[in-house]
């Protein structure tokens, strides 16, 4: 009608005619809505963005609607609650409303307040129909919808324990395996347990040295526990470290207790339980001694005793498993001169080991008396790598070439 109106007036200007100095006044441009403004959530965190520039599906159930005019608009029409629309669909059709309150912001900008949160997931239309007028009289002739779904917090996954790896003893060498699938009785005095979650921890979570616990067993009971330190390589691993060696032949639990929490939210809900024993090692024993100066070479054992052996040799012993010259093992290796059965003297000898070849040479530092009965002792406790020991002293007598 205002068209109307108005053009009827500028025809009857026309008619009468007017001066050249007469100014016919533009119609003012159309009232339209520039943004429309919601809650959504991104990964960043919850973010204010424009649904008519940017549609989405991960409106945030609490959001409210701002609701932006392209010029001032008239305070009546800024508060007429019948003209705005949110409206719940289901596959593009309006299936029912959605009660709100309206709050006039500035001459440009209302606010719309959904009365409750909106519902998770599902999928709704803002309508903002025609008829607002702008305070220069312009028009919102044509309703402006915005298609927007609500986003839906999807429950992560548990958090699992996908490994514990300890070191075992395979017969030919170290080894690490999966102590949760593989239950193992050869498992290292001295490992340490590699714990692998599925996917990233909390950090707070993965220094939690109430979590895991080694525990002593006994038939499947817990009889102790074990201290241990606990490192945190990456956000997936940590290492358990014993304080202390476990003990041979005894069985064992790692138990990494419910809690921890992943960085998506998804929680360790049951504990991961590995089994396993330490190996009973074998006991050590000797495959031979060779007395050696180069040119002559004697062989020799606790059995019988040697003769004609070098002044200069030098005595290789080789184990059928590695011996390490440790302090304590140092001190469980001699060669004695004997006077009349009897222990004489200790002789000052080098030691070395070749952990290859799995031998021990022992190397007096000045030439043997010859003609003179000497014994070479391995001492009870003498210890191999594996942490099997001499059971009893091994004596090998011998005398020196005249």
């Amino acid at each position: 009608m205002k068209k109307f109106v108005y053009l009827l007036s500028i025809c009857a200007l026309l008619f009468i005619g007017c001066d050249e100095d007469t100014v016919i006044p533009d119609a003012p441009d159309a009232l339209k809505i520039s943004q429309i403004q919601g809650s959504v959530v991104t990964d960043a965190g919850v973010q204010t963005m424009d649904l008519l520039a940017n549609p989405s599906n991960d409106v945030d159930a609490g959001s409210h609607f701002t609701v932006t005019f392209s010029k001032a608009v008239k305070r009546d029409w800024l508060e007429n609650a019948s003209l705005p629309k949110i409206l719940r669909t289901e596959n593009g059709t309006a299936v029912g409303n959605v009660s709100f309150s309206l709050t006039v912001l500035s001459a440009t900008m209302i606010r719309l307040t959904p009365d409750g949160p909106l519902e998770e997931g599902a999928t709704y239309m803002l309508v903002i129909n025609p008829g607002y007028e702008a305070e220069d009289g312009a028009t919102l002739d044509d309703n402006v919808a915005v298609d927007f779904g609500v986003f839906k917090l999807v429950s992560p996954d548990p958090l699992t324990v996908a490994r514990i790896n300890g070191t075992i003893w395979n017969g030919a060498g170290f080894e690490g395996i999966d102590l949760l699938t593989v239950s193992s009785s050869d498992v290292m005095i001295s490992t340490e347990f590699i714990v692998t979650f599925s996917r990233p921890v909390k950090s707070e979570w993965l220094s939690n040295a109430s979590l895991p616990r080694i525990l002593i067993t006994e038939n499947g009971e817990a009889t102790g526990a074990v201290g241990h330190s606990l490192t945190v390589l990456s956000s997936t691993e940590i290492i358990l470290s014993p304080n202390d060696l476990l003990t041979h032949g005894t069985t064992y639990q790692v138990v990494i207790n419910a809690g921890y929490q992943a960085m998506d939210g998804g929680v360790l809900s049951e504990p991961a339980i590995a089994n396993f024993a330490t190996l009973t090692p074998d006991p050590l024993s000797v495959s031979s001694i060779i007395a050696s100066d180069g040119a002559t070479t004697v062989s020799m054992d606790n059995q019988t005793e040697a003769s004609d052996v070098p002044v200069g040799a030098a005595f290789t012993i080789s184990f059928p498993n590695t011996v390490i010259l440790t302090d304590a093992n140092r001190e469980k290796i001699a060669l004695e001169l004997l006077n009349n059965g009897m222990v004489d003297s200790q002789i000052s000898v080098d030691l070395s080991e070749d952990l290859v070849n799995r031998t021990l040479t022992i190397d007096p530092i000045m030439d043997l008396t010859a003609g003179a009965t000497y014994q070479l002792v391995l001492r009870e406790g003498l210890e191999h790598d594996l942490g099997g020991t001499l059971e009893v002293d091994y004596v090998s007598r011998f005398s020196t070439k005249q």
